[in-house]
């Protein structure tokens, strides 16, 4: 795909156009899977804040640059529009999204694990999109899949058909049948299985200098690492959300014990008395709970 797309006299990069594809196709996705699922504890303005989280990446990833090259702004003014971030820079506004949404969603009292699973299908939805289009080179390589920057010369891995594979596995992953959002399940598939691919494409980059590791390695472990210890976290917000969810439960079985100890007492006092009689489908421990 061309670096710039040009309709008439109106100029736009390409990586931009996908930029905003990317954020408007996430967010249709999660609105997807917040319709077809019974989503509890969210706030109405959950897609909202979502789409500022989007917007926050976006802006980070296209002017990232900036940060680190500040003199291109008196040097090159219009370079402003040209340059687009790289991988780190990308990683960076993820991150500095994930803190707002921590916050807002803190702020607005909505459920984590609800929230995370929704966080999941938009997330991968958005960096699959970003990062495919675009022919991306990594390590020199032998695999009959590599490809070349021209004729008869040297192959390098395919990075973004990599990353294409990854999001797909990942969304396939996510679609299998699982338990209803909100469980923290799907947030846990994505972290783990996302991680570990990441790590593995990380591979067929070229080293980072100074570096024992990369940040997109070392980002892709910490992903795998907090996704293995979600389930513990988990079951116990679950349990939380049981006792909320309901209440009556405590109070039934309670109940049903004193009934059951009336039940007794009366049997005894009545002693063989053929006339007594105790209800207990209605009255005993087994009465269907109200």
């Amino acid at each position: 795909m061309p670096e710039l797309l040009q309709i008439g006299s109106f100029m736009i990069q390409s990586k931009l156009l996908i930029a905003f594809t990317a954020g408007i196709s996430a967010y249709y996705a999660m609105l997807w899977k917040l319709k077809q699922s019974e989503v509890l504890r969210l706030s109405p303005r959950f897609l909202e804040i979502l789409m500022n989280g989007a917007w926050i990446v976006i802006l980070i990833w296209k002017f990232g640059p900036l940060l680190t090259h500040p003199s291109l702004v008196v040097e090159h003014p219009l370079m402003i529009l040209l340059i687009n971030g790289g991988r780190e820079d990308l990683l960076i506004g993820l991150l500095a999204a994930s803190i707002y949404l921590i916050y807002r969603i803190y702020r607005e009292s909505m459920s984590y694990r609800s929230a995370g699973d929704l966080l999941s299908y938009g997330a991968i939805v958005f960096v699959t999109i970003l990062m495919t289009p675009f022919w991306e080179y990594g390590r020199a390589t032998d695999v009959p899949w590599g490809i070349t920057v021209q004729t008869g010369g040297e192959a390098y891995h395919p990075v973004n058909v990599y990353m294409l594979l990854a999001g797909l596995i990942v969304l396939g992953r996510l679609l299998m049948p699982k338990p209803p959002i909100g469980s923290g399940r799907h947030l846990k598939a994505f972290l783990i299985t996302f991680g570990i691919l990441l790590f593995g494409i990380s591979l067929t980059l070229p080293p980072a200098e100074g570096w024992v590791l990369s940040p997109l390695q070392l980002v892709s472990l910490v992903m795998a690492g907090v996704g293995y210890v979600l389930p513990p976290l988990r079951i116990i917000a679950a349990k939380g959300d049981d006792e909320d969810m309901e209440p009556n439960g405590t109070q039934d079985s309670m109940a049903q014990k004193r009934q059951q100890k009336e039940n007794q007492n009366q049997t005894q006092n009545h002693g063989k008395d053929k006339n007594f009689f105790v209800d207990k489908h209605l009255d005993g421990p087994n009465r269907p709970s109200t």
